[in-house]
């Protein structure tokens, strides 16, 4: 009786590890998918000299990066935001969002991965 009460906590922590290796795995892969979208959006937006949220299409940079994000297959939210670089140019801020979203308790966690785009010079 003492064996087989010694193999279930055995097993239940194998179960416990295990599950804490797939968590870390998704983390990991999520994370990824997220900093690869980041960094596609900023090359696209370098690409182009600029964003402009008004000008969608094929040829522009909204139109590309919406295209970038269908090919990806991502679907979480992403923002760019232009800052001033004090009158010389413009830079853009990126972030993109690793977020879990659970069957049951709907979506728990989120962080933001932010990237910087170099300043284009006003012309």
């Amino acid at each position: 009786m003492k064996a087989a009460i010694g193999s279930t906590v055995l097993i239940q922590i194998f179960f416990i590890f295990l599950g804490i290796y797939i968590s870390f795995l998704a983390i990991s892969v999520n994370y990824s998918q997220a900093f690869r979208t980041k960094n596609g959006i900023i090359s696209i937006i370098e690409q182009y000299e600029g964003y402009d949220e008004n000008s969608t299409g094929p040829g522009t940079a909204a139109g590309t990066i919406d295209e970038f994000l269908g090919r990806i297959l991502y679907t979480d939210e992403y923002i760019i935001m232009p800052i001033s670089a004090g009158g010389v140019g413009t830079y853009y801020s990126v972030t993109t969002f690793i977020s879990f979203d659970f069957p049951v308790v709907g979506n728990l966690l989120r962080f933001p991965i932010t990237g910087e785009t170099r300043v284009m010079i006003n012309k």
